[in-house]
């Protein structure tokens, strides 16, 4: 069963079909036909987000429920959320933040 609403819903996040297709265990055709369907019904579905090429990079697994926090952040940006987690994730190292962000006393520290 084709799961709409959260093809829509990562598709408004300018993830890629293939992306989609593969966090939600179906094919790229039933991805594109969902995002057809929805924008030919007038639906609000922003282009995808371009792949680049930022130098070398590697795989990193970010949990369903941290990208879900970060999916109106990332619409928000016109970007998806994995984007968003890398330029997060750039910020915070290049600057030298990360102890900053996780000794920073709150009820999560530790």
């Amino acid at each position: 069963m084709i799961d709409h609403d959260s093809v829509l819903k990562l598709a408004r996040c300018r993830l890629r079909p293939g992306d989609i297709a593969a966090r939600l265990g179906m094919t790229p055709d039933q991805v594109y036909n969902s995002i057809s369907r929805a924008r030919s019904r007038g639906e609000d579905i922003p282009p995808f987000s371009r792949k680049t090429s930022v130098g070398r990079s590697r795989r990193l697994f970010i949990p369903t429920h941290v990208l879900d926090l970060l999916a109106p952040h990332a619409q928000a940006r016109q970007t998806d959320m994995f984007d968003l987690a890398g330029r997060i994730i750039a910020v915070v190292a290049e600057e030298n933040m990360i102890d900053a962000v996780l000794d920073d006393g709150g009820a999560n520290a530790g």
